[in-house]
C-alpha cells in the first residue's frame, strides 16, 4: 500500500513538472518562430501608409490580436509587418501598443523599457510619415518615458488625454 501510494506521488509530481515544460517550450518556440497570417480573425482594417499589401495584412491581425487580448502574439505580427516593410513606422506604434500595461497584466519593467524603445522606433520612422499616422504614434508615446524614475501613472493620464484630443480631431 506504501509502495502504490509513493508510485502516485512520484507520478503526480512528476505530471506537474512535465505539464510545465510543454508550456514554456511552446513560448520558446513561438518566439522563434516568425508570425504568420491567421484565419477567423475578422476584417479589421486600419489603413497605413505602407505600400506593401502583406506587412499591411499583418499591421492589421497585430491590431485585431490586441483587440482580443492577445498582446504576445500581436507583438509578433507587428513585428513580421516591420521586418517585410522596415520603413512603416505604425508597426512600430503597434509593438508599443501591445506591449503597453493592459487589463489582463500590469506594468512590467521589462516590458515596459521594450514599449519605450518601440515608441522611440516609431517616432524615429514617422517624420516622412501622414499627419494621422505621426499623431497616433505621437499620442502613443507620451505613454512612455526614457527616464526610468517617471510617474507612469501621470503618463498613462497624458496618453489618455492625447488620444482623447486626436479623437476629437
Amino acid at each position: 500500500m506504501k509502495s502504490n501510494l509513493a508510485i502516485a506521488l512520484i507520478l503526480l509530481v512528476s505530471a506537474t513538472v512535465l505539464a510545465q515544460q510543454p508550456d514554456t517550450q511552446m513560448k520558446m518556440t513561438s518566439a522563434e518562430k516568425p508570425a504568420t497570417l491567421m484565419a477567423g480573425l475578422g476584417s479589421l482594417h486600419h489603413p497605413t501608409s505602407t505600400t506593401n499589401p502583406e506587412a499591411q495584412r499583418f499591421f492589421d491581425q497585430g491590431l485585431s490580436l490586441v483587440f482580443a487580448f492577445n498582446h504576445d502574439e500581436a507583438v509578433r505580427s507587428f513585428k513580421r509587418a516591420a521586418e517585410i516593410d522596415p520603413q512603416m513606422a505604425m508597426t512600430w506604434w503597434g509593438v508599443a501598443l501591445a506591449l503597453g500595461p493592459n487589463i489582463n497584466q500590469d506594468v512590467d519593467l521589462a516590458r515596459e523599457q521594450a514599449a519605450t524603445d518601440a515608441a522611440q522606433k516609431a517616432l524615429a520612422l514617422a517624420k516622412d510619415k501622414p499627419e494621422a499616422e505621426r499623431a497616433y504614434i505621437e499620442a502613443l508615446a507620451k505613454r512612455y518615458s526614457l527616464d526610468p524614475k517617471s510617474d507612469l501613472k501621470k503618463l498613462a493620464v497624458t496618453y489618455k488625454n492625447a488620444m482623447g484630443e486626436l479623437s476629437r480631431k
